[in-house]
């Protein structure tokens, strides 16, 4: 009976001891998968070494992540700046000059329609033609197909793509490097000296005043044509002024060179139609040079 009452007295116990062994278990087991989940350990000693010295070497699982998420903060920082200035250059760009730039610093450059259009705008109706027609744009534009224009800078010349909302090849245009001179060069002040370039045959170089009486016995219309596709001659007027006409003619247009001096002229790039009509009003003693224009 004395026995058996020590053994009651013993299984108490032994059922305590038992019971803490599955709660250790339990916690044991929770501090594992906290510790796979949280790092805390890693993390602490982390702290603790930090907090000893601030310019350790970060390591293990838990910094590996924190540098991945630094890691992807800057590169999307990174990104959103290069958008920034993405958007911003292209706000900018107002003159084809500016666009060719932009292009040969990055090789590639692709604008929404928007920018296009307004580059384009800046430029005559018959320069803007050796990109792409104003109806073709027209159309692109009115119809809500063109979604983006990629420009290529090659040695050869520069390469304009229109897509679609698809990527699709709306139009592919090379422009030359004649093109591209007459594109860049339109309206722009130049060294020339008119009486000695080979361009200009003399016979083809009037005084200012002779030019305008020219322009006087041409149409109403296409007199005005002229006034305002050469916008140098009417700023710079003076008696001093010379215009020359080119003899040769490129992509159906004829370069006129309106000189301020001897030694500059603004040139300009005119349809060959309107110098055609320029040439039919001319009477025969209008080729041989007069006095002022032997003396310029």
């Amino acid at each position: 009976m004395e026995k058996l009452q020590v053994q009651n007295n013993f299984l108490p116990w032994w059922r305590w001891r038992r019971q803490n062994r599955i709660w250790a278990s339990v916690f044991l087991l929770l501090f594992l998968v906290l510790e796979f989940r949280f790092d805390i350990i890693e993390r602490g000693v982390g702290m603790y070494l930090v907090w000893q010295n601030d310019g350790r070497q970060k390591v293990g699982r838990s910094w590996a992540a924190e540098q991945q998420q630094l890691l992807a903060g800057t590169n999307l920082e990174k990104f959103a700046r290069e958008m920034r200035d993405r958007d911003r250059e292209l706000n900018n760009l107002h003159t084809f000059p500016e666009l060719v730039q932009l292009t040969a610093r990055r090789d590639q450059l692709v604008v929404p329609p928007e920018v296009f259009s307004r580059v384009y705008n800046s430029l005559p109706s018959f320069l803007g033609s050796l990109i792409v027609s104003p109806d073709s744009l027209l159309f692109y534009r009115a119809n809500g197909i063109l979604e983006n224009i990629v420009f290529n800078q090659s040695d050869a010349g520069l390469q304009v793509i229109l897509l679609d909302q698809r990527n699709r090849i709306l139009r592919n245009r090379h422009l030359t490097s004649t093109q591209m001179d007459m594109l860049l060069n339109h309206g722009m002040r130049v060294n020339l000296d008119v009486s000695t370039d080979e361009r200009f045959s003399p016979e083809r170089i009037f005084s200012l005043a002779r030019f305008q009486e020219l322009l006087d016995r041409l149409g109403f219309v296409r007199k005005n044509d002229f006034l305002h596709a050469l916008p140098a001659m009417v700023e710079y007027a003076g008696p001093a002024m010379k215009v020359a006409v080119s003899d040769r003619i490129d992509e159906g247009l004829v370069q006129v060179a309106v000189a301020v001096d001897n030694l500059e002229a603004y040139v300009y790039f005119i349809p060959e139609d309107w110098i055609n009509d320029l040439i039919l009003v001319l009477d025969e003693e209008d080729f041989i040079p007069d006095e002022d224009e032997i003396f310029l």
